[in-house]
């Protein structure tokens, strides 16, 4: 068995071990301790078929289908068990009939033939991706535990399955906000919530904010849609009331270089969006992306009269139809909003 430990500089975690008296090192490309250990696990059941010169057990496809629906049958809901049982069997019977009948003998070109097989009867990208998850989630298991040695399929697909269209996913209402508000606070993630919805960042350009970034109450952003232009390279954002004491602190005794949310270095790239999305089915709220923030950002000013030109220039968009494309209006934000129209006769003078 072999050990993990991290890097002083820049916070990767390590394996290591020893083949005779000859030490080895290899970088798990992470900087989560908890993603190392599991890779640990992974790494010591290779180590282990290496010392002891015996090959990793065969393991039938059926049979690690049955493994893996074991294991995760006392943690799910019924359906999604359903949902898992007829996605197996279709699998099943496609790799059988393609004469693959062990794990160690799936290959790249299986999975694709799969694709083709799916797409032509005409399932959506979304469904034939959750097919390619659950297998994928069980030779994950398999090497974690030890009866494989290596992923057998080298590159796995990632079927488009957003819309192409972000700005028709529509912004948060003003109810909604307010609940995600509430539920965040206290909350590890309250800080970055409050930024996006006040910024209408990226989670990119929040990602490699820095210290030297934030002056006074401006923040300046990189664009990086605009990278080869240097003279529209950053955009800056005025600092809103609500967001101030939050920059103030994050800032405080660091350094120029420093990020200004560190956090998202440590999490994997999608914990933002996780975070949201846990937190709007618990909320009952329709699930809008993370780009939902910058929906709702892009509509406040709109409704609030800022020119399109000054919100374009906020939100780095390129051109006036992109932002105009954002201006979501709700039915909620309608309401009470008929009595602005002020249109009145002349009064009628009273003939003698």
């Amino acid at each position: 068995m072999g050990s993990i430990y991290q890097r002083t500089t820049g916070g990767t975690w390590y394996y290591q071990w020893y083949k005779g008296n000859k030490l080895f090192k290899k970088s798990l490309k992470t900087k989560s301790r908890t993603e190392a250990k599991r890779l640990k696990v992974r790494l010591d059941a290779q180590v282990d078929t290496m010392k002891t010169g015996l090959a990793p057990k065969r393991v039938g496809i059926v049979e690690a289908f049955k493994r893996f629906y074991r294991s995760k049958e006392p943690l799910l809901k019924p359906g999604t068990l359903l949902r898992y049982r007829e996605q197996i069997v279709m699998m099943k019977d496609f790799f059988d009939k393609q004469g693959v009948k062990l794990v160690n003998k799936l290959t790249s070109e299986n999975l694709t033939e799969y694709l083709t097989m799916r797409q032509d009867q005409g399932r959506s990208n979304k469904t034939i991706q959750e097919e390619v998850n659950l297998l994928k989630a069980v030779l994950k298991m398999l090497l974690e535990d030890g009866s494989l040695s290596e992923m057998p399929i080298k590159r796995w697909p990632r079927l488009k399955t957003v819309t192409k269209r972000p700005e028709r996913l529509g912004a948060y209402s003003d109810s909604e906000v307010r609940a995600l508000m509430n539920s965040f606070a206290e909350t590890e993630f309250n800080d970055l919530f409050t930024f996006f919805l006040f910024t209408g960042c990226r989670s990119r350009e929040a990602a490699s904010l820095r210290v030297m970034d934030v002056i006074g109450k401006t923040i300046s952003i990189r664009n990086h849609k605009s990278e080869s232009s240097p003279e529209s390279q950053y955009r800056h954002v005025e600092m809103h009331s609500s967001l101030q004491q939050i920059m103030k602190k994050r800032i405080r005794g660091k350094e120029p270089e420093d990020l200004v949310f560190p956090e998202m270095q440590k999490h994997s790239k999608n914990w933002c969006r996780e975070q949201l999305r846990i937190a709007c089915k618990s909320l009952g709220i329709p699930y809008r992306r993370l780009h939902g923030l910058r929906h709702t950002f892009v509509s406040g000013l709109l409704a609030a009269g800022v020119p399109v030109r000054s919100v374009m220039d906020m939100v780095g968009h390129e051109d006036f139809e992109t932002t105009l494309r954002y201006a979501h209006v709700s039915q909620e934000n309608l309401k009470g909003k008929i009595d602005r129209l002020s249109f009145e006769p002349d009064e009628k003078v009273d003939e003698d």
